[in-house]
């Protein structure tokens, strides 16, 4: 059972009224669920990801399907990776100018 969000700020909990919607991780294209761990940032065994769902709110508006009728839980479309976090750390410009002279 989920108990919250996977990704590390968010404290979004699945509930009967909770305006989110989760979504697991895509444990059988282990591509995009790379893709999806390296979005988030979280280093975690595919074992402890059944436990784990990715909320709505990292996710765009138009990552998602569109309701065929009210009933339709969301869904999202092929190969949407994450890419919303705005808790997220960011690197500082000395970070950046110091990562850029390295390469």
């Amino acid at each position: 059972m989920v108990i919250q969000c996977a990704f590390r700020n968010c404290k979004n909990k699945p509930n009967r009224w909770a305006p989110q919607s989760f979504h697991k991780f895509p444990l059988g294209d282990p591509e995009r669920n790379q893709l999806w761990l390296l979005a988030t940032g979280l280093d975690i065994k595919a074992e402890t990801l059944l436990k784990w769902q990715m909320c709505s709110d990292h996710f765009r508006p138009d990552d998602f399907e569109k309701p065929r009728n009210l009933k339709d839980h969301k869904s999202l479309t092929t190969n949407v990776v994450p890419s919303i976090f705005p808790d997220a750390p960011t690197a500082t410009d000395e970070q950046v100018i110091t990562f850029g002279r390295l390469f």
